[in-house]
């Protein structure tokens, strides 16, 4: 289901307790990587190499996250319209949620690391947070985790947003 060009275990195209928790653990253990490189001030954009070794990695992660991301949407998608049997499942609900949750963590952390990371991706992260939205939707009466998770995604959407919309504004130039 979640393989990613060499960068992840291959996993079987089920969203799956087993399927969910080894990817709840992947995104903390990317989490706590990304944090502590935040934290830390690992990555500095005027001290990267000349070709770009860092900001390349950074991607890399980026890149898996929005790849898990879409493909628990896909999934989640198939199972949906042809077996309801998913919604009546709260383990897989809440670990489909952590998981969402963790990529949106990451995001954010990649965000502050590095925001050129993002350029030009504003419609996954937005298809992410409809997707989050739609989940909640469906159901029906959310949890307070949820509805959090939710929260937190609009507000990463909007702080993108926000950032994008002042770099555009400082780069404009002067009549």
């Amino acid at each position: 289901m979640l393989s990613s060009q060499n960068s992840s275990p291959p996993l079987k195209n089920e969203l799956t307790v087993e399927n969910l928790t080894i990817l709840k653990s992947l995104m903390n253990s990317t989490n706590n990587l990304l944090l502590v490189a935040k934290e830390e001030q690992i990555y500095v954009p005027t001290e990267d190499t000349p070709d770009l070794t860092n900001l390349d990695f950074i991607k890399k992660i980026y890149s898996i996250l929005t790849h898990f991301n879409m493909a628990l949407q896909k999934s989640y998608a198939q199972i949906t319209s042809g077996n309801m049997s998913i919604i009546g499942n709260e383990e897989i609900q809440v670990l489909l949620m952590e998981v969402l949750n963790g990529t949106f963590i990451g995001i954010n952390h990649i965000l502050e690391l590095e925001y050129r990371v993002l350029e030009n991706d504003l419609e996954k992260i937005w298809m992410t947070v409809f997707f989050m939205a739609a989940f909640q939707f469906t159901l029906g009466s959310a949890s307070a985790e949820l509805v959090s998770a939710t929260e937190r995604a609009v507000n990463l959407a909007s702080r993108i947003l926000t950032i994008f919309s002042e770099l555009r504004q400082v780069s404009l130039p002067y009549p």
